[in-house]
């Protein structure tokens, strides 16, 4: 009777896993398109600087610019970290429940 409530519990295990690995290749891909955003962004703070350099921008309108390039790149690392705390996390406890299956066998 454990055996086969470890052989359920094996398979339930495989058919989480397997799912889980769709959801997390759809997790790296927006990480990967996150991580673009994020270098459009960068790329825009050095234009502005640069034209802000050679007196295109006024102060005030470069501030303005600049603070909010900055605020949306924050914002982008930030949700990338999340994304990837969180693909880290279920790895973990999928790898956990793997490693308890096999140590009770």
């Amino acid at each position: 009777d454990v055996e086969k409530s470890r052989e359920f519990c094996q398979r339930r295990l495989e058919e989480i896993s397997k799912k889980w690995s769709s959801m997390r290749r759809d997790k790296i891909e927006e990480v990967m398109n996150l991580e673009l955003k994020a270098s459009e962004i960068k790329d825009e703070i050095k234009e502005t600087e640069a034209r802000y350099a050679v007196g295109e921008f006024e102060e005030s309108a470069y501030e303005s610019r600049l603070g909010a390039l900055q605020g949306e790149l924050r914002s982008i690392e930030r949700k990338i970290e999340e994304i990837r705390r969180y693909i880290d996390d279920i790895d973990m406890k999928i790898f956990r429940c793997f490693e308890t299956l096999r140590e009770s066998s």
